[in-house]
């Protein structure tokens, strides 16, 4: 099958040796998608277009989340030695195709050919008009010709890419990361601008949110980040978090805490020689992203603060995110607010940010040294897996409690289980019954780790369900305990 790359506005429009350039950055990126993937593919280069070959059908959605590409079609390749034969051929291929529909012709010629577009057009609409209605406006099918030199490619439809720019053509950068909806589609937006990245996640949340968090990034740096390496640093802040307690005013914790978080960004910037540091903060968002904050946020750093997320709304970021396929699984990870002062400034001054900043040792390099660096494209379930906390057996005598929503419960729930919404139990952990074993599940396995781990703190025993609902219907299956028509639940 070959398919047909067309280039995104921001390389098309570049000189010839930056084109050159981006070109050869795209073809590469293309490539590393396919390998990435498991999919044999050729990708050969040219000016105006790009072309791909692979039996694999899965390549065209896949070219599509490379940055740089502007839309793909799976075409059929003809000889446009002459333009008779070519029309012959093509009305061949398109008729049944537009057998008794309305249809139009449009036609592009580049390099050198012998005729024009208009005149492929007059001819193949000819031939076709027999067979269908033509309709110049809004027609059922659209007979897609284009021709570069002595070839013609043939096609209906397109889908459309991502555009932007190939990843690594700007650079690289590191994006400050939580699992939560705005960072994931910040970061987003810089890969799409063609910075390649390094993840830095402030640890505040324990074991939990460290899952939920790596679980996010996989998901980004392999759907969307194919070009570039890219590295995932784990920092543990818990120390920093309660030194800043006890050292620094209330009103100027979290403000405190987020120039600390800038600094190692910073400090791990330099492994990779990373130009800039991204944030998923939006103006107004809350209370430490007021204007006046966010300029006393950006003190005593070397590298620029990049926030692409400054002028969208909470719904524009979440809609973003069901498109990049993150919002499943930012949606199951708690928010963790490490310091929430009861009276947070909102106007503070630089400097007076900056005198709070200097009563916290905050150590970058010790830091760094201790965090957990992984490969971002490579995570799995090994890097997450919260071995004393989650099991693969259900004990005998159990309680089974469902984290879903209703909808998920009725569909299907493992026999004998409980349907328990979330913010109830969290608010009611006292009055669950003690000497009892709880086993949770949910989606992802993220919300129904977080209740597990707070049942525990309130001495209950409890376990999380490894894998989520996939791994409990394989388990269930394994027993004989799931209908046919739910296997499919686990494969999705």
């Amino acid at each position: 099958m070959h398919y047909l790359v067309r280039l995104s506005p921001d390389i098309t429009t570049k000189a010839d040796r930056t084109r050159r350039r981006f070109m050869r950055m795209l073809v590469d990126n293309l490539r590393d998608a396919a390998q990435s993937e498991g999919m044999r593919a050729r990708v050969d280069p040219g000016w105006a277009r790009l072309h791909i070959e692979s039996d694999d059908a899965r390549i065209e959605e896949v070219a599509c989340r490379v940055f740089g590409v502007h839309s793909v079609s799976r075409v059929e390749v003809r000889d446009a030695a002459s333009l008779q034969a070519l029309a012959g051929d093509a009305a061949t291929w398109f008729r049944p195709l537009m057998q008794g529909k309305t249809f139009a012709v449009r036609a592009r010629t580049g390099g050198t050919p012998c005729f024009r577009g208009r005149e492929v057009e007059t001819e193949l609409g000819a031939l076709l008009a027999p067979h269908g209605k033509v309709q110049l406006v809004d027609p059922e099918v659209t007979c897609h010709v284009e021709v570069r030199d002595a070839t013609a490619y043939l096609f209906t439809d397109s889908m459309p890419g991502w555009r932007g720019l190939p990843i690594a053509s700007q650079g690289r950068a590191v994006a400050l990361v939580s699992g939560g909806f705005d960072s994931a589609v910040a970061a987003w937006m810089m890969l799409r601008r063609g910075v390649a990245l390094d993840y830095v996640f402030c640890r505040l949340g324990g074991a939990v949110h460290t899952q939920g968090t790596l679980r996010v990034l996989r998901l980004l740096a392999g759907r969307w980040g194919y070009g570039a390496r890219a590295q995932v640093h784990i920092v543990p802040f818990e120390d920093v978090v309660e030194r800043i307690r006890s050292s620094c005013r209330p009103s100027m914790w979290q403000l405190v805490l987020k120039r600390a978080m800038y600094r190692v960004a910073q400090g791990a910037a330099r492994f990779n020689r990373g130009q800039g540091i991204i944030t998923g903060e939006s103006l107004g968002q809350v209370s430490s992203q007021t204007l006046k904050n966010l300029r006393a946020l950006d003190g005593r750093l070397r590298l620029p603060l990049l926030r692409p997320l400054l002028g969208l709304d909470k719904e524009e970021i979440i809609e973003r995110t069901r498109v990049i396929g993150t919002y499943a699984l930012s949606a199951t990870v708690q928010e963790y607010c490490a310091i929430v002062p009861t009276k947070p400034a909102v106007a503070a001054k630089p400097e007076e940010v900056a005198g709070e900043e200097v009563k916290v040792t905050l150590g970058v390099d010790a830091l760094l040294d201790a965090s957990r660096v992984l490969d971002a494209r490579r995570l799995g379930e090994a890097d997450w897996a919260i071995d004393d906390l989650e099991i693969e057996e259900i004990p005998d005598g159990a309680s089974v409690l469902d984290l879903r929503g209703e909808h998920g419960f009725a569909a299907w729930h493992y026999p004998g289980a409980q349907r328990v919404d979330l913010p109830y139990a969290l608010k009611h952990l006292d009055d669950f019954e003690s000497g009892r074993t709880y086993v949770l599940y949910c989606e992802f396995g993220l919300k129904s780790a977080f209740l597990a781990e707070q049942l525990r703190a309130a001495g209950h025993t409890a376990f999380n369900f490894r894998n989520g609902l996939r791994g409990l219907i394989e388990y269930a299956a394994a027993r004989n305990l799931v209908p046919l028509e739910i296997l499919d639940l686990a494969s999705s």
